[in-house]
């Protein structure tokens, strides 16, 4: 259900983020940070060159291991090995023991692993020796080793394995990121000052290696798949089909799949991932401590609540001089009063309060007649209402316009990402085909009669004059839905639903 909130947040801004989708995905991806899958763990211990500790991984995740049954991977982990041993090696001891590993471990599979390995394991051989001996030492071995190739080759090959699939927040971001790259070099490369920086992408690890028994394969993939997968991961035409050739032709698992080889900066995504659960007030292991945003949730959850006294607008004096957070004080106050059946005592603050901060700021005006509406609306309780999640993140958002505050860095991100996507695919003329299964539909409130509330009807199901819509549509700054459902109430008398709202 939609409520009167996110409606009016759908009509006054480009893009309107379901934030309770997102409070779902963001914690998702929180939990994944603080507990890496095993493929992510054997990336990090290849960039740093333990491949050995990477090797125990792959064979303890899989137990003895199909992803180390392929011979390709698995020679080019221990070719590197050879490659770190003699890299590394300071003392002839050293040097032996890059050696021995090279003749007890690489050397019996270069005649079989694949074409190419015999070639690979005599030069690695070579250059190893003339390492030892001084003779270009770094620049030999070091034209060798490719860690973040084989990084990429081993964490993919892992995470195919396990059918492990990463954060969807995270792919999602990694996909609208690339995508607002494109749309920028497309537009010129003019950005505005407030643009995303899209230094959240940190590198790309390199390809997948090409699956054993399928390296010489001929089979073709429609053009449409093979052009899609290649702009949406950012990879080249030869390296899409090839994900396309791993994946059997699967679109959906390519593009997953290569996405991920855009690695995020995990520090700074971790950051802006806190701070929008701050803001929200989600809980997490214990990660979210106090700062401004969790103030700002506090104070927003004590103003609905009716807890707002002297005490908690202390922490922030600001507040107390904005007419906006007034406003919302005493509106609250208001609705609290309503629910009580304190009729009355609600239009005392109607009649006085709410007028006197109007006047100090006009643009209250159109809250003003939105909140006359809770006297046609509200229904009486006889106990006290405990704070909605919509009220809440409306009263969030007033403290944040009082403060002059922008919202978390996440939804500013993604309502850029987000607007960028549209603009994209409304110039390129067509619909995004991978939307649905990134699930970017679930991350946009509805607008454009698919956010109906519950109850609510159609444009072309009003049995009232077309006037009479319009005329209270524009004296309470209404929702057409909203209007025809007051007429509705007063059996389409104007003048009576006027009466009930202002008398």
């Amino acid at each position: 259900m939609v409520t009167e909130e996110r409606r009016r947040r759908g009509e006054e801004g480009a893009v309107v983020l379901d934030l309770r989708h997102l409070d779902g995905l963001v914690a998702e991806c929180l939990e994944d940070l603080r507990e890496p899958a095993a493929c992510e763990r054997a990336r990090s211990e290849v960039l740093e060159g333990n491949i050995k500790s990477a090797i125990r991984l792959a064979q303890g995740e899989s137990g003895g291991s199909s992803v180390l049954e392929d011979r390709r991977l698995l020679f080019k982990l221990y070719k590197e090995q050879f490659v770190e041993l003699a890299q590394n090696a300071s003392s002839v001891e050293d040097t032996q023991s890059a050696l021995l590993w090279c003749r007890e471990t690489l050397a019996p599979m270069a005649l079989e692993a694949y074409p190419e390995a015999y070639s690979e394991f005599k030069q690695a051989l070579l250059l190893a020796t003339l390492s030892s001996c001084g003779v270009g030492r770094e620049e030999n071995v070091g034209s060798l080793s490719n860690r973040r190739a084989l990084a990429g080759a081993i964490c993919g090959a892992l995470r195919k394995a396990a059918g492990a699939t990463p954060p969807r927040l995270a792919n999602v971001l990694r996909y609208l990121l690339l995508l607002h790259r494109r749309h920028r070099v497309a537009e010129g490369g003019k950005g505005k000052a407030e643009d995303v920086d899209v230094r959240l992408i940190e590198s790309q690890d390199g390809p997948m290696l090409p699956a054993e028994g399928r390296v010489a394969s001929s089979r073709t993939f429609p053009e449409g798949d093979v052009l899609l997968l290649r702009d949406a991961a950012g990879i080249t035409r030869e390296e899409a089909v090839e994900a396309l050739r791993r994946e059997d032709g699967d679109i959906d698992s390519a593009v997953s799949s290569e996405l991920c080889r855009s690695r995020l900066r995990e520090a700074e995504l971790r950051e802006i991932l806190l701070e929008y659960a701050q803001y929200r007030g989600l809980r997490g292991g214990g990660e979210t401590g106090a700062s401004d945003y969790a103030l700002v949730r506090e104070i927003a959850t004590a103003v609905v609540e009716g807890r707002a006294g002297a005490g908690v607008l202390s922490k922030i004096p600001q507040l107390a001089a904005s007419p906006a957070f007034m406003f919302e004080l005493r509106r609250f106050e208001l609705l609290e009063r309503l629910r009580r059946g304190d009729r009355d005592g609600a239009l005392d603050i109607a009649r006085s309060d709410l007028p006197d901060l109007v006047e100090r700021d006009e643009s209250l005006l159109r809250e003003l007649k939105r909140t006359m509406m809770a006297f046609v609306t509200t229904t009486t309780t006889t106990t006290t209402t405990n704070a909605t999640e919509d009220e809440v993140d409306a009263a969030c958002d007033a403290i944040l316009r009082a403060l002059g505050w922008s919202p978390p860095r996440l939804i500013c991100v993604l309502r850029v990402l987000l607007g960028s996507h549209r603009a994209w695919h409304e110039r390129e003329m067509r619909r995004d085909r991978l939307q649905d299964a990134l699930g970017l539909p679930d991350l946009v409130v509805a607008r454009d009669g698919c956010c109906k509330e519950e109850g609510e009807v159609e444009d072309d199901e009003s049995p009232f004059e077309e006037p009479a819509v319009l005329t209270l549509m524009d004296f309470l700054s209404s929702t057409r839905a909203r209007a025809i459902e007051l007429l509705r109430t007063h059996d389409g008398n104007l003048e009576q639903c006027l009466e009930t709202v202002f008398g």
